[in-house]
């Protein structure tokens, strides 16, 4: 796995587990035992890696939600009670891998903007 993808799914765990104001760029590299420079060679800091952590989880939730919809008959088959179950479960799955973003929602929208203005559209 190379290093910036690393980097991300490190981040998104310390940002979900400890919350994304308690955590640095410095501790994400140190979780993964790299040096701050190497991190920085690959995101600028902390606010480009929540920008590539969101902008990832706005693509997979928006992707999951126009599936069953660009899907002709989706409600209409026989087994609409399990496809419905399974894309609800597709989609919260995707919210819950990134959660972090629901619990400090308006702030996060407020202290960056990137975040702020995809929200808006």
């Amino acid at each position: 796995m190379k290093t910036a993808e690393r980097i991300l799914i490190t981040a998104t765990r310390l940002f979900n587990d400890l919350g994304e104001r308690n955590v640095t760029a410095t501790d994400i590299a140190l979780e993964l035992d790299i040096s701050p420079g190497n991190l920085y060679y690959h995101y600028k800091g902390k606010d480009s890696i929540l920008s590539a952590i969101f902008a990832r989880f706005y693509r997979d939730v928006v992707s999951a939600l126009a599936t069953p919809i660009l899907e002709t008959g989706f409600l209409d088959e026989d087994d609409v009670v399990e496809r419905s179950w399974l894309f609800l479960t597709v989609v919260m799955e995707s919210m819950f891998a990134t959660r972090f973003l629901y619990l400090n929602q308006n702030d996060l929208m407020y202290r960056y903007p990137d975040i702020d203005r995809a929200c808006a559209d």
